[in-house]
């Protein structure tokens, strides 16, 4: 558990006597993007995992991080209330 964690691929979060209350998963892409960074990763896997994501349409990291800036904000009109 504490390699995942170390390498950025769980976040833990504990709550009272219990160290993993909540495990959570961080997206794959930007797990391999961080380790990437780190020079955690080499070449040959790096090419295999993003012919993979070609392969399920996943979005790159640029991309993912590019859509995740394009918020959809929807503004929502007050209901009015006519009094009877």
């Amino acid at each position: 558990m504490k390699v995942l964690e170390k390498n950025g691929i769980i976040k833990v979060k504990q709550i009272g006597g219990q160290p993993y209350k909540y495990v959570l998963l961080v997206h794959p892409t930007a797990v391999v993007e961080k380790l990437r960074q780190e020079g955690k990763i080499d070449q040959l896997w790096l090419d295999t995992y993003r012919d993979r994501q070609l392969d399920t349409k996943e979005l790159s990291y640029k991309a993912r991080k590019k859509a995740m800036t394009k918020g959809k904000v929807v503004t929502m009109n007050p209901i009015k209330v006519s009094a009877s």
